[in-house]
Parts: C-alpha cells; structure tokens; sequence
C-alpha cells in the first residue's frame, strides 16, 4: 500500500510521514504550493533523507489556482498512491477529483475559514472561483472516512465544528507533529554548530539566571474573541509580557531574559508594550525562524509559554516544550478536558499577568518543581501525542 500525505500546515504530515516509514509503510510526502517556507521538510529535519520521500505539488490555495486544475491533472498528480491522509485544502483537490480523504487531519483554516468563505466579499469576477473552492472543500469534510481532531476550545466547537455534523466520524486524536526521535539520537546536537541561531541563544542562557521562552505569533486583542476573517485570535502576549516585566522589576538582582519572534500581525505592538514597560534590555527578538533552529532555544530555556488569551489542550508550541521536557504555561481549562475524559498533563496555569509572574517566582525558587513537571510532560507527550495516535491510524490504515 503506497499511502500519500498531503500538505504539511506545521509540519505535522511531514512528522506523520517519518513515522509511518518507520513503522515499515510506503508513506510519502506531497505537499502544497505556497506553504509558509518555515512548514516545509527542510524546517523540521537535520538531514537531507526526506528528499527520496516528498515532492511539491503544483495545487495551491489561491481560488484560481484550484478553479483552473483540472480533474484529469488532479488525477495524475496523485498516481499510484492507495491511501490519502490530508490537511488544509488538498481535501478540496482530491473531492474535485472524485477522492474521498481516508484521514482527514485540520489544523485550523481549513476547518473555520475555508468552508466559510463569504462569496459575496471578493470582487463579483472571482465569485465562482471562490464558490468552487468552498463548494468542494466542505464536500471534502463531509465525505471524509475519518476526521481527526482533538477536542479544542468550547468556542471554536460551537461555531465552527458543530455545524459541520462530523462527531460520527471523528476521532478525538492529535496528529503526532514532533518527529521525537531526532531529538533522541542527537541529530540536534550535531547541527547546533550550523544554526544561525544557536550561538545567540547559548548566550542568553549563559548571561542570565531565567530563560522564558514564548514563540507563538504576536496577536493580541482586548476583547479576547476571535476575528475569523484575519485567521487570528488573542494569544494573550501581552499578558506574557506585562506579568514579565512584574517580575523583573520586582527581581532587580535576578538576570531575566525573554525570548520572543517577530511572527505574526502584532509584532510591532508588542515591542512598543515592551519599551512602555521598560524591559527592553530583558526581551530578546528573533525572526521567523525554522522548528529545527527553534527547538534549539527551546532547549536553553527555563520554561516555555504558550496561549494565554483561550484556552486550548494541545497545539504546537506547547508539544514542542514537551518534547524537549521544557515546563509548559499557558492557559488551559481543565474542568473541561476533564469532562471530556482527557488524561491531563503537567503543566503550570496562567492567564494574567500576576499568574505569570507567580509562575516566574515559582521557577526562582524552586527550580527542581519546574524540572520535575518538563519531565512529567514529556512521558505524557511520547505516550498521547505519538504512540497512542501512530497506533490509531495504523489501525485505520490497516496491512502495509
């Protein structure tokens, strides 16, 4: 069975891929025209291996991209393959097709903004390009054999999952995103010579006594509700950084360092509350920078802080802190994923200032605590976010 796994938001289908072939299936790679540079092999990997399992496709997410491919092209694209596991809108491409997705796997987009697409928005000579492309990505959904998707914020699930009528075929899985192995056999360590980033972080962890790192993208809204139509929603930075600057205002004798990265439509209001604040000398600004470059910042830092505006059970930022063993805050609602039957994992809450800097205090005097919840996390990551999803889909992938 030769199995394709389309598109790669994330990163998450290129880690699928590599765990699938080692568990001995013929799995590879197609991912899409237009993804973000830091979403692509080379961001994840620290060789060149995956050359002989992935190819870019021409399909893309402008409308008239989709509009103009045609079945026939769609068809030869994906040639020989058997089984399809898909995210974003390559769904759309394989319905056009005929093709039912086999797993389908959402990032975010794909599900609250893609299906939701007001026609009626864009200039009247575009209206049937971006019907088209609405029309087939929710007959993509509803046609899906399996739809994986982790139980996620209560307000996302009524407005955007719960029309959508897809819980009989929904399985409650996260896709395992961290290839955790290359931070096993010190893949990593071997490359850190190489990274344009490596030398800066080292330098921080050594100057200074707390490293807080925090790569989610810089959106922040007062109002805390989510603006559909810009694909962002509070992430609570600022929150990060007000209860930051408590702190080192009330450490003075502590050297504290705070890493942050340009990525994202508010990176511009952050550095101004930064400079409000007067902590400029304490934050630290990295560009939008590679999951192998990062994960290298990550591995010098103290804790890791994700969202603090909504709350969330898994995403990116915080399993990539969990699988370096790195202590987690952000905000998470735990009577909910409880009531879900979720195993909750180690983790420090916050969602203000002042829980951030409590959070902070906390990791100044008792460092072993915070070392022993990274740890605690990242059994709970190697046992949920990949043994317990890889055998899911095996299952439903079936004999190699």
């Amino acid at each position: 069975m030769k199995i394709a796994c389309i598109g790669n938001m994330n990163n998450a289908l290129f880690c699928l891929t590599r765990y699938l072939r080692d568990r001995g299936y013929d799995a590879h790679l197609l991912s899409l025209e237009g993804e973000p540079e830091h979403f692509s092999p080379e961001a994840d990997s620290y060789n060149d291996q995956y050359k002989s399992y992935t190819q870019k496709l021409i399909w893309s997410k402008k409308p008239s991209i989709f509009y103009h491919t045609s079945k026939q092209q769609i068809l030869s694209d994906i040639s020989g393959f058997d089984f399809f596991i898909a995210c974003d809108i390559s769904i759309a491409y394989l319905a056009k097709a005929g093709i039912k997705t086999d797993i389908f796997i959402p990032y975010g987009s794909d599900i609250h903004i893609t299906p939701n697409l007001k026609v009626f928005e864009y200039p009247w000579k575009k209206w049937h390009k971006i019907y088209a492309l609405k029309y087939y990505q929710r007959k993509a959904i509803n046609n899906a054999r399996v739809i994986s998707l982790e139980t996620s914020n209560p307000d996302f699930e009524k407005q955007f999952v719960e029309p959508l009528k897809i819980d009989h075929k929904r399985i409650f899985t996260t896709c395992p995103f961290i290839y955790y192995p290359q931070y096993e056999n010190g893949e990593m360590e071997e490359y850190a010579p190489k990274s344009p980033l490596y030398g800066k972080f080292r330098k921080i962890r050594e100057m200074h006594d707390i490293v807080v790192f925090h790569h989610s993208r810089q959106e922040w809204r007062a109002d805390g509700k989510m603006e559909v139509q810009k694909n962002v929603w509070t992430k609570g930075n600022d929150i990060l950084i007000r209860g930051f600057a408590e702190f080192v205002i009330n450490n003075p004798s502590v050297k504290s360092a705070l890493i942050m990265f340009e990525y994202g439509t508010q990176v511009e209001s952050s550095k101004n509350l930064v400079k409000e604040l007067d902590i400029s000398g304490n934050v630290f600004w990295f560009p939008k920078s590679y999951r192998k470059d990062i994960m290298l910042g990550i591995q010098q830092s103290d804790l890791g802080v994700g969202e603090l505006g909504l709350s969330w059970y898994t995403y990116g930022t915080i399993l990539e802190y969990m699988a370096l063993g790195v202590p987690v805050v952000h905000k998470r609602d735990d009577t909910l994923y409880a009531a879900a039957g979720k195993e909750l994992y180690s983790m420090i809450h916050a969602q203000s200032p002042y829980e951030i800097y409590a959070a902070l205090e906390c990791a100044k005097n008792e460092p072993k605590k915070f070392m022993q919840i990274g740890a605690i996390a990242n059994e709970w990551f190697k046992k949920n976010l990949i043994e317990k999803p890889l055998n899911q889909y095996t299952d439903l992938i079936g004999p190699k």
